[in-house]
């Protein structure tokens, strides 16, 4: 219990700092006038703390188990552009590697609130098997009541892609 503890401190300290620079970033975006190119580069600076932090919570993707930060993305639920006021809530992202981040941020796959894979009707098995996407994968933990919110989102705004296809 000792060593939990001190992970979750280190974690909730990694988190503070977080939102502290976060806020700070959000504050000169805001004041200042600075190019798309500069708002894209810090953007991607906060998705690496936004992974790293996802990488304490969780330790691996939640799907594959892969650990090795190059295949790792921290994915949001409800896209970035969507929802500004849950851009950076950590129930918001979840952890997937790289080839379950493309197809979820894409809406071909979505998960239900026990955590299975969901499937869009605009790509087939087939396709998402040969990317390394089983039809069997299930989350490592079963979401939390905030995440099962923004994946019913997820699942809604897959469902509406689908019918506009």
């Amino acid at each position: 219990i000792c060593q939990i503890s001190k992970v979750y401190f280190a974690a909730l300290s990694n988190y503070k700092k977080f939102l502290k620079e976060r806020n700070a970033l959000l504050k000169r975006l805001i004041f200042e006038n600075k190019t798309e190119k500069e708002y894209l580069r810090k953007q991607r600076i906060f998705q690496n703390r936004l992974r790293d932090y996802l990488l304490m919570r969780d330790g691996c993707c939640v799907i594959t188990g892969i650990t090795e930060k190059e295949f790792l993305v921290a994915s949001h639920i409800v896209a970035w552009k969507d929802d500004e006021d849950t851009r950076l809530d950590v129930d918001n992202l979840l952890l997937l590697s790289t080839a379950y981040d493309r197809a979820f941020d894409r809406h071909l796959i979505s998960f239900d609130d026990m955590g299975r894979i969901k499937k869009s009707n605009r790509t087939t098995w087939e396709t998402l098997n040969k990317m390394g996407i089983c039809e069997t994968a299930k989350m490592t933990r079963s979401p939390n009541e905030r995440q099962q919110i923004f994946l019913k989102k997820h699942r809604e705004e897959m469902q509406n892609k689908d019918a506009r296809n």
